[in-house]
């Protein structure tokens, strides 16, 4: 008798067996806490504190000049915009999930995850969908529709567009930030090492060139976080080439191979707590 051999599947058919496990995540949370109009109105009056907040820091910063390190008031605002966009959009699809992995390591309940048909990186990252979130991105949408009013007349549609592109190159980033670091509590859940991620999608929050032109350098290259907020600010401003975009693309597979990577290997590491 044969023994049935088992074809690999291809990587179109990977990608639509893994998109439709995750809409069924994004319904189960949907369906979780979509309907609690307290938590929504709540989430509402947090986004107006936090634009609040931070509008009332930046009038401090620019109290005594009309620019900042060769950026304008409204030109941080762009930046400051695109980070609560991308920021509050990563803690609704995985930032969540990466937070609480320390919690399903050391209670055993990672085991589950190693048990499912789906690669671990992917299950651990998009296991769960928290659609409140997504209510702190209007605060990103209102900093940045407010920066395109002003500047109607110097922006090309162009530049919108590269804006779009940019933004969805910033969260892979920010994902794959947040994998990296994260893969490391497999290993030694007691590290914290997630609250670095944090800690640097929190230094995208103003132009990284406040920092300096040495800083810049590293933040560009070995530690690309300037393109969460910067390079897509300076794409919608006109003052930086669509080059960029590409350079972000091969930033963004770079580290997804070493992220990928170093989730595999720690994963060799892991000790089930339930053993």
């Amino acid at each position: 008798m044969k023994q049935k051999v088992y074809k690999k599947k291809s990587l179109y058919k990977r990608i639509r067996h893994y998109l439709r496990i995750w809409r069924r995540i994004v319904k189960s949370g949907l369906k979780r806490s979509f309907f609690n109009k307290k938590v929504f109105v709540a989430r509402l009056f947090r986004t107006a504190f936090v634009i609040g907040a931070q509008l009332l820091l930046l009038d401090v910063i620019f109290s005594g000049s009309g620019d900042y390190v060769g950026w304008t008031k409204p030109q941080t605002y762009l930046v400051l915009g695109i980070w609560n966009v991308v920021n509050y959009s990563c803690w609704s699809l995985f930032g969540i999930n990466f937070n609480l992995l320390q919690d399903k390591v050391l209670s055993g309940s990672f085991d589950y995850t190693l048990l499912k048909p789906v690669s671990s990186w992917c299950l651990a990252s998009f296991g769960d969908f928290f659609i409140h979130n997504l209510v702190n991105v209007l605060s990103g949408f209102v900093l940045i529709g407010y920066y395109i009013y002003m500047e109607w007349g110097s922006i090309s549609i162009f530049n919108c567009i590269f804006l779009i592109f940019a933004i969805l190159i910033s969260i892979v980033i920010c994902y794959f930030i947040f994998l990296f670091f994260a893969s490391f509590i497999i290993a030694e859940p007691r590290t914290g090492t997630i609250s670095i991620s944090k800690e640097l999608v929190g230094v995208t929050k103003y132009p990284i060139d406040i920092f300096g032109s040495s800083l810049s350098f590293v933040f560009y290259t070995f530690v690309p976080i300037g393109f969460i907020t910067t390079v897509p600010a300076n794409l919608l401003i006109g003052r930086t080439s669509y080059v960029y975009l590409l350079y972000g693309l091969f930033v963004t597979v770079l580290l997804g191979i070493i992220s990928i990577g170093m989730w595999n290997r720690n994963l060799k590491k892991y000790c089930s707590m339930n053993s």
